[in-house]
């Protein structure tokens, strides 16, 4: 008996973003949560991989070896394909034949993988050269408190789930620390401003400002595990980039007003959340529960909140505040600064 209609009825699609794939990001998030295909942080536990935008192949590729059979892939340039590309792939799911052409001709992860691929602890974390069968090995050095721990050097991004598009830490990890942090980009560095520039073109700055905004808190709620609220800050999102002027009245302003009593005044994600990223005198919890007040601030008033203004060089930031950072609160120190990184807030069109 066939059960790969059953097993593939759902399937787990890992998504990443390419310089310049928002829309098409925001496209396969619309298709999936009306499907209730769940979404997976891990290549593990994949059954897709969908690729917004065309510009991470090499980085993808590298994610895509590490996907177990049977498996398929998406790589969307065209947003409104979204639909069509993840139909074509359920079908290759379901195809048994090529699945197992695709099995027989695999040749496994590539064995030097010191341009990282995106995967951090565990997920194509660089290989020491020489060692054997490409294992990685770590090196000692004292931590900042004089102890001789192991050193491993592990990239973070361009291909990685809830991550800002084109960014890659390398970092040097020591026990669960971040003793040394570099920031590089790959593509364009702020490519998510054109996308948010057009948006407000199309339907006004201040319904931009408010998805801008909801944008950034549905990754963060991603990175933090909060799924129900993730899937709700995106739904309030779509409604305000492409809903009608009474769905945004009456859909729009009433999800971010409960969007604001749930998340807002989470203590359990304050607990989690606060006093990391300490920046201008506010730190993570401040930062996503400004956003929350803005986007209602800019619905009720049809006019954009005043931007937080950050320091010109956001890299120099990000390397202090991740440095010294434990692993388990850096991506949500990243995905704090996310709207910044990106140019979302930024963006000219809204700006005028």
């Amino acid at each position: 008996m066939d059960l790969s209609r059953f097993a593939f009825a759902r399937p787990h699609v890992l998504l990443v973003e390419s310089p310049g794939g928002t829309a098409s990001r925001l496209a396969l998030e619309r298709v999936l949560r009306e499907r209730g295909w769940p979404l997976t942080d891990s290549p593990a536990d994949a059954d897709i991989l969908a690729v917004a935008g065309t510009g991470l192949r090499p980085y993808a590729d590298r994610v895509w070896a590490q996907l177990p059979g049977p498996r398929a892939r998406v790589d969307l340039a065209h947003p409104e394909h979204a639909g069509g590309a993840l139909d074509g792939a359920q079908r290759a799911l379901f195809d048994g034949a090529a699945q197992g052409e695709d099995a027989a001709t695999r040749s496994g992860p590539p064995s030097d993988q010191s341009e990282g691929d995106g995967m951090p602890a565990g997920h194509g974390m660089p290989a020491a050269h020489g060692m054997p069968a490409g294992l990685d090995m770590a090196d000692r050095a004292p931590d900042r408190d004089g102890l001789l721990l192991d050193v491993l050097h592990v990239p973070w991004g361009p291909a990685l789930p809830w991550w800002p598009a084109g960014l890659v830490l390398h970092s040097r990890l020591q026990g669960d620390v971040l003793a040394e942090v570099e920031v590089s980009w790959v593509g364009d560095a702020r490519s998510a401003s054109s996308f948010w520039t057009s948006a407000a073109e199309a339907v006004g700055p201040a319904r931009t400002a408010a998805a801008a905004r909801l944008d950034a808190l549905g990754r963060l709620l991603a990175v933090a595990g909060w799924e129900g609220e993730r899937l709700r800050a995106q739904r309030v999102r779509d409604a305000l980039l492409d809903g009608g002027e009474d769905a945004v009245r009456l859909a729009g302003l009433a999800g971010l007003q409960r969007l604001h009593q749930r998340v807002g005044r989470s203590r359990t994600l304050a607990r989690m959340t606060s006093g990391l990223g300490r920046l201008g005198g506010g730190d993570v919890t401040a930062r996503y529960r400004q956003w929350l007040t803005d986007a209602i601030a800019a619905l009720e008033s049809g006019a954009d909140s005043p931007v937080t203004p950050l320091p010109d060089d956001l890299d120099d930031v990000l390397t202090r505040l991740l440095t010294g950072t434990e692993v388990s609160s850096a991506r949500l120190v990243v995905a704090s600064l996310d709207p910044w990184l990106t140019g979302a807030l930024v963006a000219g069109a809204a700006r005028d």
